[in-house]
């Protein structure tokens, strides 16, 4: 309540003085060819009796088949005033892509919402002098890529930071290009989805038995930093720094971005999710309740990752890389992602502006293996990921994305994969 009656006599004593007000709206709308796979375990997930006459349970695909589906509709504000404040926000409905579980999710979320004082820069250019901001509020965190090229993530991307955290962010620019950056946040509770676009139904009661066949199924889950719940910075907040480097040529064609990372906190018991029955954090990794004995093999209550990102541009010619090293409660593994894109500019003949190709490849390696009874092997198989695909832009408000995602990973030492083409025409009025 303080926080929020706060950001409300901020905006009135601000509106008078507002240089700049900003309205957007977008809208996705999709069509999806998902593969139809599904591999055994042991114990569904949830681990509920399975129905008659099936001996076997299964992770798969949450959707499989063709549809056509409008996966958001994204509201953007920005309003920017002379005394260096600023309020952003974000407001996503529907957002399919992106609720855990796909079903039972909230329909409306605040995606973003940032209160900032200062100057926070990214990829333009560099300060004159020195600059400083400050931030509060939900916000993606700053070893995101933000410049993303294609709908889909990579799964460094969508382990480590594919959603947006809340708390405080601070940062200093300095003219030289080093930089340095520091966060005291809730932190995202881990939790499971699958890694392409819809991340599966895990823990709902929307289809109770005996009808244990439920319309969206697990998806083939690995572990990742879920969407926050609450802007609760009293229990277990994240703690987060990073520091970096930026290049510039003289007209800004060639473009260098280096940036090292870390953050650490304490895993909760639980954490309440909306939609589901599992909590996230220890409760996701420890199912001895409802499977006596059936846990991870974790050590501690501790959360730690470390990272390392770099960004090139020249010309048309862009490149991303990410690698990170995470470790869960004594569960550890490593990501990385690289993804390359080229902008041709294309006569304005046939209303195409722009048309870019972009190739990222991405690996996920666990290094442990859990129970054998454990609902979810697939969070400590190894998986490589290919993306390819290529945009259209037809002017600024209009992109038709087409991509085809192949996914690869290693279970009981045979190679299997669950592919997906994913077509995304995005409209933004502006």
């Amino acid at each position: 309540m303080k926080i929020a009656l706060t950001t409300f006599m901020l905006f009135l004593t601000g509106v008078a003085h507002a240089v700049d007000f900003d309205f957007k709206a977008e809208t996705k709308l999709n069509y999806r060819d998902s593969e139809s796979n599904r591999f055994g375990v042991k114990f569904p997930f949830p681990p509920i009796a399975l129905p008659i006459g099936q001996t076997q349970a299964f992770v798969e695909t949450p959707d499989a088949g063709s549809h056509a589906e409008i996966s958001d509709i994204s509201l953007f504000w920005d309003v920017d005033f002379e005394s260096s404040w600023a309020i952003k926000a974000k407001v996503d409905i529907f957002d399919r892509y992106e609720k855990n579980p796909t079903s039972t999710d909230l329909p409306v979320s605040l995606d973003q919402f940032i209160i900032r004082y200062g100057t926070r820069h990214t990829q333009g250019e560099l300060p004159h002098d020195t600059d400083g901001y400050i931030q509060v509020g939900k916000f993606s965190k700053f070893e995101r890529q933000e410049d993303r090229h294609l709908e889909s993530y990579g799964l460094s991307g969508t382990a480590f930071n594919r959603v947006e955290d809340s708390g405080f962010e601070a940062g200093v620019d300095f003219s030289s290009g080093i930089y340095a950056k520091l966060s005291y946040t809730t932190g995202n509770p881990v939790f499971i989805r699958d890694v392409n676009a819809l991340a599966g139904d895990n823990g709902t009661d929307r289809t109770p038995p005996p009808n244990n066949d439920p319309e969206i199924k697990t998806g083939i889950p690995i572990l990742y930093d879920a969407e926050i719940e609450s802007f609760d910075l009293s229990k277990n907040p994240e703690k987060g720094g990073g520091l970096g480097y930026r290049w510039l040529n003289e007209d800004g064609s060639q473009r260098i971005n280096f940036l090292l990372y870390t953050y650490k906190r304490s895993l909760a018991e639980t954490i309440k999710l909306h939609g589901t029955f599992y909590g996230g954090d220890l409760d996701i990794l420890d199912v001895s309740e409802v499977v006596p004995g059936v846990r991870l093999p974790i050590k501690n209550n501790k959360k730690k990752e470390s990272g390392m990102n770099f960004w090139w541009y020249t010309q048309n010619f862009s490149l991303f890389s990410q690698l990170v090293y995470q470790d869960i409660a004594g569960l550890k593994r490593d990501g990385w992602e690289v993804e390359l894109s080229y902008a041709w500019q294309v006569p304005d003949v046939i209303g195409i502006t722009q048309i870019s190709p972009v190739f990222r490849y991405s690996k996920l390696n666990n290094h442990f293996v859990g129970e054998p009874r454990f609902p979810a092997p697939s969070v400590w198989w190894n998986w490589q990921k290919y993306d390819v695909g290529f945009n259209t832009d037809f002017g600024e408000n209009i992109r038709l994305t087409m991509e085809y995602n192949i996914n690869k990973f290693i279970r009981n030492k045979r190679t299997e994969g669950n592919n997906e083409f994913l077509l995304t025409l995005r409209l933004r009025y502006d």
